[in-house]
């Protein structure tokens, strides 16, 4: 997990994916380009941001239309569909098969355990690009 150091300091900026600022799917593009030295496949024009496009942004991961495969369990690098308020609208990258990286508006990036059940309940799929 010594990787993840270098992006704990990075708030939370919407349509953002740099270290100066990201949000979610933001996050993982930036550590995929940084850590694996290739970018994710675009889950849908990046200027569109709220709900519909969050929906939009996971739905495309989900369904597999942007180049994602769904696979059964967490692994390194593999993004992760969080469910909240009832809906699949967060995602956040697999560490390890325990842990993941995430930023969320109050907090910004934050290391967090998979297995708690304020998280292990959440998961609707792991997906990694084709």
């Amino acid at each position: 997990m010594d990787w993840t150091r270098r992006y704990l300091a990075i708030p939370h900026i919407k349509t953002r994916s740099g270290f100066d600022g990201a949000d979610c799917f933001g996050l993982c593009q930036l550590i995929w380009r940084e850590e694996r030295g290739r970018e994710l496949p675009p889950a849908l024009p990046y200027t569109e941001t709220g709900p519909a496009a969050r929906h939009h942004l996971t739905d495309c991961v989900v369904q597999g239309r942007s180049g994602y495969r769904s696979i059964e369990a967490a692994e390194p690098f593999a993004l992760i569909v969080f469910h909240l308020g009832g809906y699949p609208i967060h995602i956040g990258l697999a560490v390890d098969d325990a842990n993941f990286i995430h930023t969320t508006r109050t907090t910004g990036v934050l290391l967090e355990d998979l297995t708690s059940p304020a998280w292990s309940k959440r998961i609707e799929g792991f997906y990694v690009p084709h």
